[in-house]
């Protein structure tokens, strides 16, 4: 039987959103590294990496072209221009049919993490 295009659906395949699995900052929060996992990476050409200061408006701060790099470190704001003490990001994937995916978002916020840090010190003595 031979292949009739008129009759015959013919599947498309799309990439899926990556899962932003990480998203932390080194000790002096200058720092962000961010990982994630692409499920379905043979169909993704190309990574966007994105950050918000207030979780809705997004710039984009880099891009991957390779689909092997899962990670991605980059400098992170100082406290003084966030105005809520939060950070956001989150990676948009690149399929081949060129559409854009959005993965989760994960945030960091600044004034847990030093709660964290002081929580540590006071029951090491030291910061850790």
């Amino acid at each position: 039987m031979a292949f009739n295009r008129r009759k015959e659906d013919i599947p498309t395949w799309s990439s899926l959103p990556v899962q932003l699995t990480t998203a932390f900052t080194e000790e002096n929060n200058k720092k962000a590294y961010l990982t994630w996992k692409d499920s379905n990476g043979e169909l993704s050409t190309s990574y966007i990496i994105e950050r918000s200061v207030d979780g809705k408006n997004y710039e984009q701060i880099g891009t991957i072209d390779n689909t092997s790099v899962t990670e991605f470190e980059t400098d992170v704001p100082p406290l003084s221009e966030l105005p809520n003490g939060m950070v956001y990001f989150r990676v948009q994937t690149i399929g081949f049919d060129g559409l854009k995916k959005a993965s989760n978002v994960m945030k960091y916020d600044y004034f847990q993490a030093e709660k964290e840090r002081i929580r540590i010190r006071h029951s090491s003595g030291l910061y850790l």
